[in-house]
Parts: C-alpha cells; structure tokens; sequence
C-alpha cells in the first residue's frame, strides 16, 4: 500500500490535471449518489481513510502497470461482494 498520498507520481503532463481534483469532494458526491458506482484508486492510506469515512466498501484487487510490475489498486462502492 503506498502510505504518501493518493495518487501514483505523475508520468505525463495531461495527467497533473489528477491532482486538481478535490478528492474530498468527490467521496462526498459519491456518497449522495442514487445508485451504485465503482472507482478506483491507489491503494493509498488517505484513499482507505475517505472509504472508511463515507462508509463506501473497498476491495484490493492485484494489477501490473505498463512495466508488467505487479501493483495493487483499490475497488471502492457501496458493495462490493462481486469482487470477493
């Protein structure tokens, strides 16, 4: 789990506009949404804390990156129990 921040250190220059985003914000909409949804993010200890602060269901799933690495993301909805 990356403990620094919520998102991956930027590659490319389109994707700084990521770090504009109010995260905070965001999980608050999430959380007044009629229906399901499903986000992911770094598997991130602020990310873990917005989850459990709204209450969302989170799931750690493996992926690899562009380099074939092996890294690890994290699901985040209402309920998640398809993906266990």
């Amino acid at each position: 789990m990356q403990r620094g921040g919520i998102m991956a250190p930027r590659r490319r220059a389109d994707e700084r506009r990521h770090s504009e985003i109010d995260h905070e914000e965001l999980f608050a909409v999430a959380a007044r949404l009629q229906g399901d949804f499903l986000m992911t993010y770094d598997n991130a200890a602020p990310v873990v804390d917005l989850a459990r602060k709204h209450r969302f269901d989170t799931q750690e799933i493996a992926m690899k990156n562009t380099h074939h690495a092996v890294m690890s993301e994290l699901l985040i909805g209402r309920d998640l129990s398809w993906a266990r």
